[in-house]
């Protein structure tokens, strides 16, 4: 039995995704303790968004831990999709622990965004906005559309590669991988 065509799919898909992770990861770091780069340019230091990312409150703080720990998620995540081509039953296993706390990152952010970060930016695109309440209301659904579709494509790998993953096939593939120790799995060694 060869390697099954959803451990490659999901093997090639888990090493680019883990280098945009990386990579957009490292960057959104960078940017988040730059600030005063930020703040210092015109128009800047009234931006409720800037201010709630820079500032010292607890959305920051969150911004920064969930950005660091995906890091370290995509980290894993291209070792995995790399493991996953060579048939290592590691990476199904990371792979599946990945998918899990993925999943659970992306409903939680979608709570916070949605009970906790909308209101507060609806309240001051309003304030901001005070003569024009149609514009504030036009950023307020484009916010809930967009959080609702960060959470379908946000929900979409993880959800599709566990779902893989604890396929038979995959796990046979797998278990047939570690049977034969050397050598291309199914083959003698």
């Amino acid at each position: 039995m060869g390697r099954p065509a959803s451990v490659t799919i999901f093997g090639i898909l888990s090493i680019v995704f883990g280098v945009l992770g990386v990579c957009g990861g490292a960057f959104g770091i960078v940017m988040m303790f730059l600030p005063s780069q930020f703040m210092d340019m015109p128009g800047m230091s009234n931006n409720p968004a800037l201010s709630m990312m820079y500032g010292s409150g607890w959305w920051s703080i969150w911004l920064r831990s969930v950005g660091i720990f995906h890091i370290f998620l995509s980290i894993g995540l291209l070792a995995s999709g790399i493991g996953l081509l060579m048939l290592r039953p590691w990476a199904r296993v990371y792979s599946i622990v990945y998918a899990i706390i993925d999943t659970v990152l992306v409903l939680v952010n979608s709570v916070v965004n949605l009970f906790w970060l909308g209101p507060y930016m609806s309240q001051q695109m309003h304030n901001m906005m005070g003569q024009n309440p149609a514009a504030a209301n036009i950023g307020m659904m484009f916010g809930l559309f967009s959080s609702v579709m960060g959470l379908v494509f946000g929900l979409a790998f993880p959800l599709l590669l566990l779902y893989f993953m604890t396929r038979p096939n995959v796990k046979q593939a797998f278990a047939l991988a570690v049977w034969d120790g050397v050598g291309e799995p199914g083959q003698p060694g």
